[in-house]
Parts: C-alpha cells; sequence; structure tokens
C-alpha cells in the first residue's frame, strides 16, 4: 500500500514517521543491542523517568525500514536529517566510536543531531573528557548538539572544577560551529539534588537551586572567555583551574549581592504582610465595639 502512493506523498509521511524522533543507542532492559553494542546506564534524580516510556532504541525506529529496500532507500536520509541520538554513559561513546564499522555506519557518519545527559563527578569526568573528545569524528556529521549538565551542587570548590572536564574538550576538540555560543550547541544546567545549600540571618536558608544561576553564569562565561579559551586548546588543566577559581569569585560576589536584595524584598513583604494583618485586626475590634454599643 505505501509503494503504490506517490513518492512525494511517501516523503511526507517518512518526514512525519520521524519528526522529533529521540533514541537511544542501546535498549535498557537488555545486556546488548545488536546495532552498536553495550548497555544503558541507569539516570539520576535530575534526569526525567523512562520507566513508565522508555526512549526507542536505533533498531527499533530504524527496523521497519530494514523490511525493504526500496523503503530504506528513499527514507533512510530522511530518518539521518530528523533522529535525535541521545546518549547520557561516556562509555557508548566510547563503544559507538570502537564498534565495527559494519555496525551503525551511516548512523555514525550522517547523524545530525546528538542529545548528551553528562553527570560529570570523581568518578565520571574523565570518561566523559575523554569522551567528548570523540564525538566530532565518530560523529562528523553534527549540526546540533544538546548538552544536558546535571551537576553537582557547589558544595566544594572540587564540585565546581567540574566544569573544566566539559569546557576543555568542547573547546579543544568541537568544530568551530559547534562551540558556544553558537546556537548549534545547546547548553542546559540541572542539579541532581536539591537540598539546603547553607542558613544563616543575613541572607536566611539558602537552597542548591539558588545557586544554579550563577553556577550557569561561571560556566558560560569560562567557556565565551577569550584567554580561557587559548588555554583549553591546548588543555592545560592547571591555568584553567587557576580561570575558573578567578572567573567563580567575580561571580560569588554577585551571587551573594543578589542573595542579600533577595532577603531584603522577602523581610519587606513579611513587614508589609504583618501590618496588614495587624490594621485588619484593628478594624475588626473597632467594628465590634460599635456593635456592642
Amino acid at each position: 500500500m505505501l509503494l503504490a502512493l506517490p513518492r512525494e506523498l511517501r516523503d511526507q509521511i517518512y518526514t512525519y514517521v520521524f519528526a522529533k524522533t529521540t533514541c537511544v543507542p542501546f535498549a535498557a532492559e537488555t545486556a546488548s543491542d545488536w546495532f552498536f553494542f553495550g548497555a544503558a546506564r541507569p539516570r539520576c534524580r535530575a534526569c526525567p523517568s523512562f520507566v513508565t516510556s522508555p526512549l526507542p532504541t536505533v533498531r527499533s525506529v530504524i527496523g521497519p525500514l530494514l523490511t525493504c529496500r526500496q523503503i530504506y532507500c528513499e527514507a533512510v536520509d530522511i530518518f539521518l536529517k530528523s533522529v535525535t541520538l541521545h546518549i547520557d554513559d561516556p562509555d557508548d561513546i566510547e563503544r559507538i566510536a570502537s564498534s565495527p564499522p559494519h555496525h551503525g555506519r551511516q548512523v555514525r557518519t550522517s547523524l545530525r543531531h546528538l542529545a548528551l545527559r553528562l553527570h560529570l563527578k570523581d568518578t565520571t569526568r574523565d570518561a566523559w573528557m575523554s569522551a567528548l573528545g570523540r564525538i566530532p569524528g565518530t560523529f562528523p556529521g553534527l549540526v546540533h548538539v544538546t548538552i544536558d549538565n546535571h551537576m553537582r551542587p557547589p558544595t566544594s570548590y572540587e564540585n565546581i572544577s567540574d566544569a573544566l572536564y566539559l569546557a576543555g574538550p568542547l573547546l579543544h576538540h568541537f568544530p568551530p560551529h559547534l562551540q558556544p555560543p553558537s546556537p548549534a550547541l545547546q547548553l542546559d544546567f540541572a542539579y541532581v539534588e536539591d537540598n539546603v545549600l547553607f542558613a544563616c540571618e543575613e541572607l536566611g536558608r539558602i537552597y542548591h537551586r539558588d545557586a544554579l544561576e550563577a553556577h550557569k553564569g561561571v560556566i558560560m562565561a569560562l567557556l565565551q572567555d577569550d584567554k580561557f579559551r587559548g588555554y583549553a586548546c591546548d588543555l592545560d588543566m592547571q591555568t584553567m583551574l587557576l580561570m575558573l577559581s578567578r572567573i567563580a569569585k567575580q561571580f560569588e560576589q554577585q551571587w551573594l549581592e543578589s542573595l542579600r536584595q533577595r532577603r531584603i524584598r522577602e523581610q519587606e513583604a513579611q513587614a508589609q504582610a504583618e501590618a496588614r494583618v495587624q490594621l485588619e485586626r484593628e478594624a475588626g475590634g473597632e467594628n465590634r465595639i460599635v456593635l456592642v454599643e
């Protein structure tokens, strides 16, 4: 039935089927997948839950095209232009890069959209740094990359230094059209947890989420700093760390001042609310006196 339709209609159908399709390289419910090889990994608290509606695998999305040579030839280019490959484990990138040429070669070389979800910490940041460096060579046809950077809250300077393992390879390995501030690179940020960061009389109770905008600002300023860009091109970690410290201190003062101003507004709002309550009580008392008379 499909092949009996005019080619223009078939192309519209292929475009509709694959529009905004996001898939993963490996299935979560199995130990391996034939399209590359390897396994999916669990997601953190900040990630959306795919328990009830998991993302499809490349195999399941492209599988119907493999039933007919004509359909495959007609639809594969539309598939590759439309699909987004989602990866949340650095080992998956390493496995894809080192997989045999006949395993997903066309997807690797022609993929245009890639979505990464990073979880940088002591045990993963070296692996992510290496994997990020392999992305341009593994997927040379990329035109758009989205990176969800799920960060550790800034409870220590060690947590903030995780940014180097993202910023360094982006500026060192990625082509110019995929480097910030290019719209072809979309960076989104979230924290893996949200608890009380600290509390004091001057600022009140400060949660992790209160630091997110400042934390984002540090990373974006780092990525767009010309001096840092030069050191990142050499992956000079020691000098990059010094520059991160300088930028973080600048944002820290701005952040603390914004928290002070917010605390003042909160106290003013609370005082106004208490004054309104007091006026209402006094007005209510006067009305009761009139009724008694």
